[in-house]
């Protein structure tokens, strides 16, 4: 095996490391699934009435952090993805209202509250778990990722970014539409089919909050509606929300930048199930993505003869394409399509390129050893250094396009799709 053979698989095992650690394994599924209401114990207070969500923690999975969505009434029934995925809400199990007449999870509750090793018992006792939420008359589930933001509020704050750093914003945007179409792809192997793309529904969960670390440090000192203290006899990061955080409207309004900033790229994590959406006739997802793209990049905005869609970054004129493409009546493109275009306008290979070489398949491999080599020699600088920050999960998403994909797709995206046209070096 040559050296650049090694390369690769050395990047293919580094990629399913980063996934496995997202991951449950199968004894975990197993717990978790077999697990009582009991077993789930709340960190905090509930994020948002809003939101539904609740930050838990489960004794017998430890080093892993949950949330339970709340649901009024019983509606939603367990619904499990078979193949997990990083950009697909994963269900873990599903705990149906308590009635008047059912004890079942009361009596749990009050007789096997797991006791500490550690001698101090009251403060344990007095912590509420999933038991407490269903004797309020509702429904949870239990998933694996506590999202802190949507798509929606990525966009309605990033207003002022896209015209002071456009760049910026529109980069970042190319992430997220990535993952949302990877996300969509996966959906669509399993015949799931979103009829209404909300960027509501679209939440972001930042990987690094969700890392049940003992050192405080991991956990900063202020989030979107409250702060997370970190309880040093567990190291459980605990979410403190109060009122004048939660109507303080400014520091609503900069949760996905600011944690965009402090704690790297978030993961975007689609539905697994749309149950609350009436039944109609869908509209196919690369028009509703090209629409959602179009939302995205404030085109939509009410004060569009204000608003002027910033020119001359690497991306604007690639995103617009992509807009048009997929919102004319027939659209000129599939999900796949949109994923590789993506990736080239994030990670190249850029025009300079196609300036001083013929686009041959000969000089796209040689280009994309180089990005592999490179890549190799950054991971081993990290891994080398304890100063070192982590990988970021651009650095995830990166490593899957250098990694997975060859010349011939590299070389029909460029040119069947005129990339070489419009993207400028970065």
């Amino acid at each position: 095996m040559g050296i650049q053979e090694c390369y690769l698989q050395f990047l293919k095992n580094t990629l399913q490391n980063i996934e496995s650690s997202i991951f449950l394994n199968e004894q975990e599924m197993e717990i978790a699934k077999t697990s009582q209401p009991n077993d789930f114990i709340l960190c905090e207070q509930q994020w948002t009435e809003k939101d539904g969500f609740y930050l838990v923690h489960c004794l017998k999975i430890p080093r892993r952090l949950f949330s339970v969505k709340v649901h009024r009434g019983d509606s939603v029934s367990d619904c499990t993805m078979s193949m997990p995925h990083p950009n697909i809400e994963q269900r873990l199990v599903h705990f149906p209202q308590c009635t008047a007449t059912d004890q079942t999870y009361t009596s749990q509750h009050a007789q096997t509250t797991p006791e500490p090793s550690h001698g101090d018992t009251t403060e344990v006792c007095q912590q509420q778990t999933v038991s407490d939420l269903l004797e309020k008359g509702v429904s949870v589930t239990v998933v694996r990722d506590f999202p802190l933001g949507t798509l929606e509020d990525f966009v309605e704050e990033g207003h002022s970014l896209h015209s002071t750093l456009p760049e910026v914003y529109e980069r970042r945007l190319c992430i997220l539409a990535l993952q949302l179409v990877l996300g969509l792809q996966q959906l669509g192997h399993f015949k799931v089919i979103n009829r209404q793309m909300k960027p509501q529904s679209v939440t972001l969960v930042w990987p690094s909050i969700m890392r049940k670390e003992a050192d405080s440090n991991d956990y900063p000192s202020e989030m979107k509606r409250g702060s997370m203290n970190t309880d040093t006899f567990k190291g459980i990061p605990m979410i403190t929300v109060s009122k004048e955080q939660t109507d303080n409207e400014r520091t609503k309004s900069e949760i996905c930048q600011t944690s965009w900033e402090k704690w790297g790229t978030p993961r975007l994590v689609l539905k697994s199930h749309f149950e609350d959406e009436v039944l109609q006739e869908a509209k196919s997802q690369e028009f509703q993505l090209g629409t959602l793209l179009r939302y995205c990049l404030h085109l939509n905005d009410s004060c569009s003869s204000v608003w002027k869609v910033p020119q001359g970054t690497p991306y604007t004129q690639g995103l617009q394409w992509l807009v048009t493409q997929l919102t004319s009546e027939k659209p000129g493109l599939l999900l796949a399509d949109v994923v590789g275009v993506l990736q080239a306008l994030l990670w190249g290979p850029r025009q300079r390129l196609f300036q001083q070489n013929q686009m041959e398949n000969s000089v796209l491999s040689n280009w994309l050893l180089l990005k592999r080599s490179l890549l190799v020699l950054k991971l081993a600088e990290k891994g080398l250094f304890q100063d070192q920050p982590g990988l970021d999960w651009e650095d995830y998403l990166c490593l899957q396009y250098l990694s997975l994909t060859d010349p011939e797709t590299m070389h029909s995206i460029t040119e069947r799709l005129g990339l070489h046209d419009f993207i400028t070096p970065a």
